[in-house]
């Protein structure tokens, strides 16, 4: 889907009232039950938890977790962010991106995405759905998720 699209989706649905598919509620609970007792490679790799603790790097290597996964399934998502983390001099953070060679990192993720988080947003994420959608390689899929995990780790820095 496109972002012109979804955009154009997101404004009919918001001004639509939408009805719920029959027996959603059925399914949903034994989705639920299932989930209790299955492990899945998302609850253990899933991109919020790919990123490292300092605070600085999160919400960047968050975005990168979730830009790569869009391609790949979670065990190959969390290898190629550890192979990076090794590969990169200075470890895996905007500034390192910056300095990398564009042809080794146009093999894994968007380097113009992080220039512009260097420098429209200090080294960080957009913080809006609309504002990561903008960045080269950001979809809706994405946007969503991240968007709202960057928010609740700055909610948390400030606590």
């Amino acid at each position: 889907m496109t972002k012109q699209k979804y955009s154009t989706l997101n404004k009919k649905i918001n001004h639509e009232q939408m009805q719920s598919p029959h027996s959603w509620e059925e399914v949903y609970q034994c989705i639920k039950d299932y989930r209790k007792t299955t492990v899945a490679p998302v609850d253990t790799m899933g991109c919020e938890r790919l990123a490292e603790k300092p605070n600085d790097v999160i919400t960047p290597q968050s975005l990168i977790a979730l830009m790569l996964s869009s391609q790949t399934k979670d065990q190959v998502t969390a290898a190629a962010m550890q192979n990076l983390r090794q590969q990169l001099t200075g470890g895996l953070n905007i500034e390192s991106i910056m300095q990398v060679d564009e042809e080794f990192l146009d093999q894994c993720i968007s380097k113009q995405a992080a220039k512009i988080c260097k420098e429209e947003y200090g080294g960080d994420i957009p913080n809006s759905v609309e504002e990561l959608m903008k960045l080269p390689g950001v979809g809706p899929k994405m946007a969503g998720p991240e968007a709202t995990q960057n928010l609740y780790i700055k909610t948390q820095k400030r606590k």
